[in-house]
């Protein structure tokens, strides 16, 4: 995980054989070239931030969160009763706003997907990559 600090609202690039050793995941071996390149985006609650993909390029999300994890360094903030916690349909919803897109906005709000933990500040991280 990330200090959101430093990163928030940023990208940063994954290296590719620590992305695949850490989601074990497999290249993709026909069709059209997805980049090995992950991007990481964190979003602060209450905030926004628009993903994007060169042209001709569009989005593919690899994976998002809306919650907490137990890095109190990634978005800190006073209010931190829960670590641990993330809303059940944050995954689902961004995949469907963003795949197949060039450019997306993103939020990290409680309106947008739950509040998985009441009274905790929360963010949203979202994994993806341009293919």
């Amino acid at each position: 995980m990330l200090p959101c600090d430093a990163y928030c609202g940023k990208t940063v690039k994954i290296q590719e054989d620590i992305l695949h050793s850490l989601l074990n995941m497999k290249r993709p071996s026909c069709g059209r070239r997805i980049s090995s390149d992950v991007t990481n985006v964190i979003i602060c609650e209450g905030q926004f931030a628009y993903v994007r993909c060169k042209y001709p390029t569009k989005i593919k999300v690899v994976k998002a969160i809306y919650g907490r994890s137990e890095d109190k360094r990634i978005c800190p903030h006073s209010s931190i009763k829960t670590t641990s916690c993330k809303s059940s349909s944050s995954d689902a919803k961004i995949k469907k706003q963003c795949n197949g897109k060039r450019i997306c906005k993103v939020g990290a709000t409680n309106s947008l997907y739950g509040d998985p933990c009441g009274g905790t500040y929360k963010y949203t991280e979202l994994k993806y990559r341009c293919y």
